[in-house]
């Protein structure tokens, strides 16, 4: 019963990242750019996506294929930042475990200071694979409508 749903599932989830993608990358700029609301401005998206239909296409294919090699290369960025980062820790806790012996409660301390470090470099770590998609998909709109150029010259 539940293996025959799966099917539904994955598709629905592909919709919603399509739709997702879409609002993200097209409509939220076009909405900036004509100040208008989240359906005019999907109005205006369906309008060029069917005159430039396979473009569209090529866009989604190519944005997903970056968006796994970028998702790659962050997760090995992060895992390898979040292991250097770990180093001190990890000496810090052998020494307490040595001195202490027996008290673990003292090592659960030291993953606090950790998180604090370890969650904003990670965020940092995304931020220029953020900003390269925006920019990415601000180029493609100007392409698919020069109207919508919102990038300084």
């Amino acid at each position: 019963m539940i293996i025959a749903l799966i099917p539904v599932i994955l598709v629905a989830a592909l919709l919603f990242g399509l739709v997702f993608l879409l609002t993200t990358d097209f409509v939220v700029p076009i909405m900036i750019r004509e100040d208008c609301g989240i359906i005019a401005g999907w109005r205006r998206l369906i309008g060029m996506i069917a005159s430039r239909f396979w473009q569209t296409v090529v866009y989604v294919i190519v944005r997903f294929v970056l968006g796994l090699v970028a998702a790659i290369a962050q997760a090995i960025l992060v895992i390898l930042t979040l292991v250097v980062i770990a180093i001190p820790f990890i000496l810090v806790g052998i020494v307490l475990l040595a001195a202490l012996q027996e008290n673990i409660v003292l090592l659960l301390a030291l993953v606090i200071p950790y998180l604090i470090i370890a969650i904003p470099v990670a965020l940092l770590i995304a931020v220029p694979f953020i900003t390269f998609f925006r920019y990415y998909a601000l180029l493609v709109l100007e392409g698919l409508l020069p109207e919508y150029r919102l990038l300084p010259e």
